[in-house]
């Protein structure tokens, strides 16, 4: 019995592998909190953002020349303000969202 005891115990403290996915994005959510927070983040993670999505290949934003970033930050705090069904979806998505929303690629 002691045997059998000391075997269940064993077993409950082995290391057991975990098969759940893990995935970690920003949300709307998280990222309209901390814009409004602070906005030298918020200028940052837009614009790196945006980089990301347009370095070196061809892209869907098409975002005027005499745009700043701080206007790209407005238009991003918009939407994610007029969409708050949309708050926990990827931040991603959203920024691009509101980019090309706001400025349509012309065909």
């Amino acid at each position: 019995m002691r045997l059998s005891v000391l075997a269940i115990a064993l077993g409950l403290l082995a290391p057991v592998q975990a098969h759940a996915q893990v995935t970690f994005y920003v949300t709307g959510a998280s990222l309209l909190t901390a814009c409004e927070k602070d906005s030298l983040f918020c200028i940052g993670y837009v614009t790196g953002v945006i980089d990301g999505l347009t370095w070196g290949q061809p892209t869907t934003l098409c975002i005027p020349d005499e745009v700043k970033n701080t206007q790209l930050v407005r238009v991003v705090k918009k939407y994610l303000q007029d969409n708050p069904g949309r708050l926990h979806l990827n931040a991603t998505v959203q920024i691009a969202d509101a980019v090309q929303g706001t400025w349509p690629c012309q065909k």
